[in-house]
């Protein structure tokens, strides 16, 4: 079960270009990719950073290597300040680049693109009188009529034009363009002679319109869940939203509490499942799993169950989403879903989601979850 997770990640045949994304939320997407294939769980660990031009002592370094601390601890890992008996040294390298650029493009002009039809109108005035005579052979009648006068003549053209697309012009718009870019090079720390040896190293890149690295730092660490110690067999996109819960546990420091655990062992319902859990988190009133899904759309239906010893609990909530309805978003997502149940350690139960009333057609779920 530890590498079924990353399994399903290399097994995405999606394209992120396909995902259709929230545009009323912020959204931090990247591309990323990993190399090794190490267990960090139970391993010491510390961060260095792995530019010469920026000091482990930064205080801007300590931030950012912060957030990758908390990330690697969702491994089990361990972090020291014990630098001489650490298991692996981490070596962080990060920046932003400016790729801003001009856009040309081109837009109709609206004109006149030839004559439809012309019209012409004559209008005469002017003066006129008459003599007449008449005379009278027989049967006939003859008619002498003498006019004089003068008169006006005056034409009117009206000429109807065709309208439509003239031509086109050339205009131009400033592109606000960042590139942030993360790399993560761990090696054994106890390697002590001849050249040192890694253990695994993640690569990515975020692009967007913010150059606060601030801002986006938090969500690449985010990210990198997945990649740490893992084989990603190529580039491999990942997207968050501003209020991604996993990304304010890292901001905030919250991490595995004595009631949470991670990669519980279970069995899918289906083994083309791209719906895994990540973590259990049982508190008094409630049953906390925090699932990542690669998905294009899901949707969180009130036909979800938990059941355990004979119990039936429907799915209460999910954070940030409307249930019953079909979710569009990031090619992998988090999401936290709330049954009203308490769970405790050791008890296996399963997670099924209908796809109609009748519940006869599983849409996912899984089976014999353990903690």
């Amino acid at each position: 079960m530890k590498r079924c997770f990353f399994l399903l990640i290399i097994s995405m045949i999606f394209s992120a270009l396909n995902a259709q994304i929230d545009t009323s939320r912020s959204h931090y997407g990247g591309k990323y990719k990993s190399f090794g294939e190490y267990d960090m769980e139970g391993k010491t660990f510390y961060i260095e950073s792995g530019n010469l031009a920026v000091s482990s002592n930064d205080l801007e370094f300590k931030q950012y290597a912060d957030y990758i601390t908390q990330t690697i601890k969702w491994k089990h890992a361990i972090p020291t300040t014990d630098k001489k008996n650490a298991d692996v040294c981490v070596l962080l390298d990060y920046g932003i680049t400016n790729t801003s650029y001009v856009a040309l493009r081109s837009i109709p002009v609206w004109g006149q693109t030839g004559i439809s039809s012309i019209t012409t109108e004559t209008q005469s005035s002017g003066n006129l009188y008459s003599n007449a005579n008449a005379y009278s052979f027989g049967n006939q009648v003859s008619v002498n009529e003498i006019a004089n006068g003068s008169s006006v003549s005056e034409s009117t053209s009206k000429i109807d034009y065709n309208y439509g697309i003239s031509g086109y012009r050339n205009v131009s718009k400033n592109v606000k363009r960042y590139t942030r870019f993360i790399n993560l090079y761990a090696y054994d720390n106890k390697q002590r002679e001849g050249e040192p040896i890694m253990l695994w190293k993640v690569n990515g890149t975020s692009e967007g319109s913010s150059d606060d690295l601030t801002k986006v730092f938090p969500h690449m660490a985010g990210h990198l869940l997945t990649f740490i110690g893992a084989n990603s067999d190529g580039f491999r996109e990942i997207g968050s939203y501003s209020d991604d819960l996993f990304v304010e546990n890292i901001k905030h420091k919250v991490f595995l509490a004595d009631n949470m655990y991670l990669n519980p062992k279970y069995t899918s319902f289906n083994d083309k499942s791209i719906v895994e859990i990540i973590s259990i988190n049982s508190l008094e009133n409630e049953t906390i799993l925090m699932i990542c899904s690669l998905k294009k759309q899901i949707i969180f239906s009130s036909q979800t169950y938990l059941l355990c010893n004979g119990k039936k609990v429907a799915l209460k909530s999910v954070d940030n989403v409307k249930m019953d309805a079909y979710i569009r978003g990031p090619l992998m997502s988090y999401y936290y879903l709330h049954f009203p149940i308490r769970l405790s350690k050791g008890e296996k139960f399963d997670v099924i989601s209908y796809k109609d009333q009748k519940e006869k057609n599983i849409r996912w779920g899984w089976h014999n979850i353990e903690f």
